[in-house]
C-alpha cells in the first residue's frame, strides 16, 4: 500500500537523525570532533541498527494491529494495545540492546550506572520512540485522506461507466481506481474484499491490493456464486479456501491458499450458511 512506501522512504531520513541525536546526547564535544575515533563509528552503525530494528519493529505492529483492531471501531482496546506494543516494549527493546552493545563492546570500561540509565537514556529513548510513534499516526491521518479523496472521486459521475462495458467483460471484471485513472481487475484474482474507511478494498492473490469503484452492499449482490459475505465488512472469494477453525462462539476462521496475515472472521449468524455453500461449491 502507498503509506507502506512512503514509510519505508521516510525511515531513511529519520532513523538517522534520531541515530545522530542520540550519540551527540552526553557527549561533552560536538560530533565532528569526534570524526578521528574509530569508536564514534561503531557506536554510530550500532545507532543506525537498532533504529531500524525499532522502527521495522513499530511498523509490524501497527500493520498487525490494523488488521485485527481498527481505529474507527475499537479505539480504546486500540490505543492500550498499541500503547503497549509500540510504546512500553518498544522502549524495553531499545534500552537492552544499548545495554547489551555497551557491555559487550566495551566491557570492563563501560560502568552502568543505573542513575544515568534511568535519568538521561530511558527519558531519550521514549522520546525518539515518541516521535517515531508520530510519524506513523500523522502516516495513517495521510492514507486515511488519500482513502477519502479516493471515495469522492468514486461518487462522481464516471465518463466510461461499466455497464457501457461489453457483456463478456462485464461479467468477469471489476474497474479499479489509482487517482482518476481506472483499469480493469479480474474477479478471480481477487481473495477477498473488505471494507476499509468507506470504501471497497480487493485483496489479490498476488499479495497486493486495489480499490475498488463499487460498494460492498453491490458487489455482494452481483459478484458470482463462489463470493461469499463472510460478515458486514468482508466478502470472500470461495475457490481460495482452503479451511477453517471453529471457535467455541461460533464464529469461524479461515484459512486461504495463498499465504495471507489477514485475519479473516465468519461471523456466527452466517457460518452455517458459509458451510453449506463452501460443501456446494
Amino acid at each position: 500500500m502507498k503509506k507502506t512506501i512512503y514509510l519505508d522512504r521516510l525511515k531513511y531520513i529519520v532513523v538517522p537523525i534520531q541515530a545522530l541525536v542520540f550519540l551527540q546526547v552526553g557527549r561533552p564535544l560536538p560530533l565532528w570532533d569526534y570524526l578521528g575515533q574509530r569508536d564514534f563509528y561503531f557506536d554510530l552503525i550500532f545507532a543506525l541498527l537498532i533504529g531500524y530494528i525499532v522502527w521495522t519493529y513499530i511498523q509490524y505492529s501497527y500493520q498487525l494491529l490494523d488488521r485485527r483492531l481498527s481505529w474507527g471501531t475499537h479505539f480504546t482496546r486500540r490505543l492500550a494495545y498499541q500503547s503497549l506494543l509500540s510504546g512500553f516494549l518498544t522502549i524495553f527493546l531499545l534500552l537492552a540492546l544499548y545495554v547489551g552493545y555497551m557491555e559487550l563492546y566495551y566491557g570492563d570500561n563501560f560502568r552502568l550506572e543505573k542513575s544515568l540509565i534511568f535519568q538521561v537514556d530511558l527519558l531519550l529513548a521514549a522520546l525518539l520512540i515518541l516521535i517515531q510513534n508520530l510519524v506513523f499516526v500523522v502516516a495513517t491521518l495521510f492514507n486515511k485522506y488519500q482513502m477519502a479523496s479516493v471515495r469522492e472521486s468514486l461518487e462522481q459521475p464516471m465518463e466510461a461507466p461499466e455497464a457501457s462495458l461489453p457483456s463478456s467483460l462485464a461479467s468477469s471484471k471489476l474497474l479499479v481506481a489509482n487517482g482518476s485513472r481506472y483499469t480493469l481487475l479480474d474477479r478471480d484474482e481477487m481473495q477477498f474484499i473488505r471494507l476499509q474507511n468507506g470504501v471497497s478494498v480487493a485483496y489479490l492473490k498476488d499479495g497486493t491490493s486495489s480499490v475498488l469503484n463499487t460498494p460492498l452492499n453491490s458487489l455482494d449482490e452481483t459478484l458470482p456464486d463462489y463470493f461469499f459475505r463472510v460478515n458486514r465488512t468482508t466478502i470472500v472469494n470461495l475457490r481460495e479456501v482452503k479451511g477453517f477453525e471453529a471457535e467455541k462462539s461460533g464464529k469461524l476462521i479461515l484459512r486461504l491458499h495463498s499465504d495471507n496475515a489477514e485475519e479473516i472472521i465468519v461471523s456466527q449468524n452466517r457460518s452455517v450458511d458459509f458451510k453449506n455453500r463452501l460443501v456446494t461449491l
